[in-house]
Order: structure tokens, then C-alpha cells, then sequence
């Protein structure tokens, strides 16, 4: 079934991308710029269609301003065009286990790289001279995993 709005084509890639893709994997593939980039430009390019031809209809502008409206309005199209094909191919490749596991290939090597560049996480690592006792034990009833670290700092 073909969707015919950018956001019915948007919510079935995503619908795809949910039955192709691990759940840690689908906030990657959701935050896609393409995607909300060309929903932007289609959402301005109708915003703009819609004042600039209100604007001819009340004999708002001369002839250079008709002229300067037509300039932008085939600039206006020209972008879209070019949006709209970034966005088709962005679409077509969404629902991909390829495309998921390389945007999740991409996401683990930037932590790593973020890792590796930051081991402390921003914070001053203990040197060995420094009393280990001054720490707070974290404790859990239960295996998990950290999601956030605060790293407010104490002067």
C-alpha cells in the first residue's frame, strides 16, 4: 500500500524500520535529519506558495516584485526538488536491517571515539595517590545498566 503524504510514507518507513530493526536500534533510525529537513522545506514551501500568491492576488507587488517572487518561487521549487529526491532515498533505505545496522555501527564508533578522548568522562581521575575511601558504593538489587551520568561537579 502507497502512502501519498511525505508523513503517511514517513510513518510506514518507520513502521518497517520497527519490524527490521532491535529496539536499541529504532531511536537511530528515527532521528533522521533528511526526514525532517524535507518535512521543513515542504512545510515552507506551502507556507510561501500561500502568502506570495495572496499577496499577486490583492496586486500587493509591481512587476519587479512579480519578477523577484517569480525568482524565489523557482529557487523555492528547485529545493524541494532536491529535497524530496535526498528524502525518497532516505525513505527507501529506512526500513533496512543494512541501513539500521550501519547507523548502528556509526552511533557505537562516535561513543567510542567519545570514549577515548574523554576515559574520565570529563571528570579528574583518581591518581594513586588519592584515598579510594572517599567514593559512594552505587549498589543495585537488580542487573541494569547505567542510562545517565550526572557529572555535577563539588568545589
Amino acid at each position: 500500500m502507497a502512502s501519498s503524504t511525505p508523513v503517511g510514507s514517513m510513518v510506514a518507513a518507520y513502521a518497517s524500520a520497527n519490524t527490521g530493526a532491535t529496539p536499541r536500534s529504532i531511536p537511530l533510525v528515527i532521528a533522521d535529519n533528511v526526514t525532517q529537513n524535507a518535512l521543513s522545506a515542504f512545510i515552507g514551501a506551502f507556507i510561501f506558495g500561500l502568502v506570495s500568491l495572496i499577496a499577486v492576488q490583492i496586486d500587493m507587488f509591481g512587476s519587479a516584485g512579480l519578477f523577484a517572487i517569480f525568482v524565489v518561487t523557482l529557487l523555492l521549487f528547485a529545493i524541494v526538488i532536491i529535497t524530496f529526491v535526498r528524502w525518497a532515498d532516505r525513505i527507501a533505505r529506512l526500513g533496512r536491517a543494512v541501513n539500521s545496522i550501519e547507523q548502528v555501527e556509526k552511533a557505537t564508533g562516535n561513543a567510542l571515539n567519545r570514549r577515548r578522548h574523554a576515559p574520565a568522562l570529563g571528570a579528574l581521575p583518581v591518581s594513586p595517590w588519592q584515598a579510594v575511601d572517599k567514593g559512594v558504593a552505587v549498589c543495585s538489587s537488580t542487573v541494569g545498566y547505567i542510562q545517565h551520568v550526572d557529572e555535577v561537579r563539588s568545589s
